[in-house]
């Protein structure tokens, strides 16, 4: 008889420490839930202090859910601070390792710290197990361009655009690979890729001013001055405060045997960005083709003060300076 009541002792006992534990179970949940869900409330209403405290307080409660960690990472990212960021997202990676949108998010930290291939491997696992985000292989796309790895870049900008056709954003990323590969190429085809891309933007967009200006330089590489011109005057006809689409017209005009008009539009980008180091030095070829030399020492001048050494004609234009300034003795003689 006492082994009976020692048994329903006993079975008694291990029920109600189930019940206890079940209980404090549900209320560190219910407490899990309520620091969590005022973090999200803070992080909304871009209150990231109470954001931080409220995640940080959720994690101390159960340190083994990965969104609180997730969400911390937004909260420090949204915040600038790239290492707390870093920290937390890979904490939830550690928890979650399934979760495409935190290995994305820690791919464009990377990409934003120019760790670029750490932020490649990253958005590479975010399409493995998400394969149908536009955003990442764009985003995988820009971090191959910026180790001017064009081939790539343009592939995965093709993904992005596949995924969304009508994207202007995706389209011009993946001209401007085509624009970019052909500086490094020397290739034909590949300005003639970018060419077609731009204007599948303006058929979406006419008055897109990147794409009517892109698409200028372009034409300006294949030696098609007139169409650059034409660009050009589109460009600023959009907007006539674009010191670059002057700078363009310059060089269109400098380059078709149009010097007057060509130092014209030079001094114009100058008038709307004063610190425009190319258009001092095309001024200056400009004002000496005019017979302007005096004039032209001034602009190349202004163009070594203002440009880095290792600027692409540095040395040469400031070689030029000194022949220039040898030829005004000489013609003042």
């Amino acid at each position: 008889m006492l082994t009976i009541i020692y048994y329903i002792s006993l079975v008694l006992l291990i029920v109600t420490l189930g019940i206890l534990v079940y209980f404090r179970f549900f209320k560190l949940a219910d407490i899990y839930e309520d620091k969590y869900n005022k973090g999200i409330d803070a992080y909304s209403n871009k209150e990231y202090q109470g954001s931080i405290r409220a995640f940080k307080s959720a994690i101390k409660v159960n340190p083994d859910r990965p969104e609180a960690y997730y969400n911390l990472g937004l909260t420090y990212l949204s915040m600038g601070n790239l290492d707390q960021a870093e920290t937390n997202f890979k904490k939830s990676i550690e928890l979650n390792s399934k979760d495409p949108d935190a290995y994305y998010n820690l791919g464009l930290l990377l990409y934003n710290k120019n760790n670029n291939v750490q932020a490649i491997e990253q958005f590479n696992v975010s399409i493995k197990l998400k394969d149908n985000d536009p955003g990442t292989y764009y985003n995988l796309g820009l971090a191959f361009s910026k180790e001017k790895k064009y081939d790539d870049a343009a592939e995965q900008f093709k993904k992005a655009v596949d995924l969304s056709h009508d994207s202007v954003i995706y389209l011009s990323a993946l001209a401007q690979a085509y624009d970019n590969k052909s500086n490094m190429s020397g290739m034909a085809r590949d300005v003639d890729q970018a060419i077609d891309i731009y204007r599948t933007i303006l058929e979406l967009e006419p008055k897109q001013e990147g794409a009517n200006f892109r698409l200028a330089v372009c034409y300006a590489k294949k030696g098609k001055w007139e169409e650059s011109v034409n660009y050009c005057e589109t460009v600023i006809s959009i907007n006539n405060n674009s010191a670059e689409a002057h700078n363009q017209l310059g060089l269109a005009f400098y380059c078709r045997g149009n010097i007057d008009e060509a130092a014209l539009m030079y001094k114009k980008a100058l008038s709307l960005d004063p610190n425009y180091i190319l258009a001092y030095k095309n001024l200056g070829y400009a004002l000496e083709k005019q017979g302007n030399f005096k004039e032209a020492v001034e602009a190349f001048s202004k163009f070594i003060k203002m440009a880095p050494s290792d600027e692409i004609d540095f040395s040469e234009i400031k070689q030029h300076i000194n022949e220039l300034k040898e030829s005004i003795k000489l013609k003042n003689k």
